[in-house]
């Protein structure tokens, strides 16, 4: 975690917020490429690509928060245990209607 928050504290907590929606709007692009090309070999390569650079930048998004919210953690666990959880009914209800 230590590279997160250097980057943080050197290149600036702004910068770092807009390179995030950067990366994010870059593997959006990358994901549509991939769909629209039936997942060709190029678009693929270029997929996993983006992937790495958003988590990099959400993992210093996340040392952001963590600094101005310490129960960040904890509010984040909680809601993705209330979106898996909402996931899980979603996919128990589609199994119920392939019967």
């Amino acid at each position: 975690m230590a590279i997160y928050q250097k980057a943080v504290e050197v290149l600036g907590i702004e910068n770092q917020l807009l390179k995030t929606v950067e990366e994010l709007a870059e593997l959006q692009r990358a994901m549509v490429r991939f769909m629209a090309n039936g997942g060709l070999e190029d678009e693929y390569d270029n997929l996993i690509e983006e992937i790495a650079d958003a988590k990099i930048m959400i993992r210093q998004l996340e040392v952001i928060l963590h600094k101005s919210d310490k129960d960040y953690n904890e509010k984040i666990e909680e809601k993705e245990i209330e979106k898996l959880l909402r996931l899980e009914n979603i996919i128990l209800m589609e199994e119920a209607n392939d019967i």
